[in-house]
């Protein structure tokens, strides 16, 4: 009998063979998957957040260094408190002395020395091409100084301040923030505001090298969401993290913004600008500001997604090979069952002088050709002792 090959048995037997092992692998495959899928998150979470903290100290030192260096030189400020043209030399050792300190200053509270007016603010800026030391005095109707968040924000706090970050158009004229350091004679009185500035260029270089996967880019942030550095310059000072959350309607995003300027450290997943993304952010104390990795998914997972790609290949090429030996082989095995049919086909037409096909195993088949010829040597006794009577 000519068979359908979608049919057969050993058709159906492979394909049985076919799916079980497919579920058996698909259901090994998601649980690899998402056992890994787990691992590998929870090490670039951890990676992630070790370099952020690596470069969150690296910038709280920095930082720090320019308040040492400004309290170190106060003594001497206050030594030479009355020889006001001398001071000069105070500051530009301070510029000279401290390679992230591009600018310093004495902001004088008004008429503190009336002969030199009203206003008096020693300042020397140091050019780091030329390094040479540019020393002027501030103060004026156009540069009025006490009204200054640098100037002013200490003064009221009395206390250590850093500034929001600026462009200093009268001294600087580059975007810095400033560290102030309230000065006090014997009665208790304010008389200065001594200052240290650094450029945000000199954080730029630092954070720009956090690259802990390829598409990342680290940015950082001021204490009331100003992005200081980021891949996209045009958004430096020019935007805020919530304004650009707010024009794309992330909430993810508005939620990250406010984490960081709550000044926690954690991660986020969210959607950014169509790439589904992990945020690592982290806190800067010595300064309030915050620093953040962006790092699109697919590039984290990347590794363990081609990892699970060539396992499906080759496990779809062996299965097809597999499958085409299990069916070779329940085809050789099976194919003594299709001789078997023909020849009782033909026994129930009455051809009793069939010859059964030969079997040399000891199995089920080897009982079933025993079985059969037993049965037709009983109908041919049967058969014969019908016909003779």
């Amino acid at each position: 009998m000519k068979h359908i090959f979608s049919h057969s048995f050993a058709t159906r037997l492979s394909i049985y063979v076919f799916s079980f092992t497919l579920i058996v692998f698909a259901t090994i495959m998601a649980l690899f998957y998402n056992y890994n899928h787990e691992k590998v998150t929870s090490y670039a979470i951890e990676r992630t957040h070790g370099l952020l903290s690596n470069i969150a100290t690296e910038i709280s030192s920095q930082l720090m260094s320019v308040e040492t260096t400004i309290n170190q030189s106060t003594w001497v400020l206050e030594r030479n408190i009355n020889l006001p043209d001398s001071l000069h030399l105070i500051i530009e050792s301070v510029v000279k002395n401290n390679p992230l300190i591009v600018k310093s200053g004495i902001a004088f509270t008004p008429n503190y020395y009336k002969e030199k007016g009203k206003y008096f603010m020693p300042y020397a800026s140091l050019d780091n091409k030329t390094n040479h030391v540019t020393y002027q005095v501030l103060g004026s109707q156009n540069y009025d100084y006490p009204c200054m968040d640098w100037y002013l924000i200490p003064k009221m706090q009395k206390q250590a301040y850093w500034s929001e970050p600026y462009y200093d158009d009268g001294g600087g004229n580059i975007i810095m923030s400033t560290y102030s350091k309230p000065l006090y004679d014997n009665r208790g009185e304010l008389f200065a505001i001594f200052i240290a500035s650094i450029s945000l260029t000199q954080f730029t270089d630092t954070i720009s090298l956090l690259k802990p996967y390829p598409s990342s880019y680290t940015y950082l942030i001021s204490r009331n969401g100003s992005f200081l550095t980021h891949a996209d310059r045009d958004k430096i000072m020019n935007e805020t993290i919530f304004s650009e959350a707010f024009a794309t309607e992330n909430h993810s995003q508005e939620q990250i913004g406010r984490e960081m300027l709550a000044g926690h450290t954690g991660t986020i997943r969210f959607d950014n600008q169509g790439n589904d993304s992990y945020a690592f952010y982290t806190t800067i104390p010595q300064i309030g500001w915050s620093v953040c990795t962006v790092c699109p998914s697919r590039i984290i997972l990347q590794e363990l997604d081609n990892t699970s790609r060539k396992i499906i290949y080759t496990f779809l090429g062996g299965i097809l090979i597999l499958l085409l030996i299990v069916y070779s082989i329940i085809r050789r095995l099976v194919r003594p069952l299709e001789k078997f049919s023909e020849s009782a086909r033909e026994i129930a037409t009455g051809r009793f002088d069939v010859t059964l096909p030969l079997v040399r195993s000891n199995d089920e088949i080897k009982d079933l050709y025993d079985s059969i010829l037993q049965f037709l040597c009983v109908v041919m006794t049967e058969f014969l002792l019908m016909v003779s009577g």
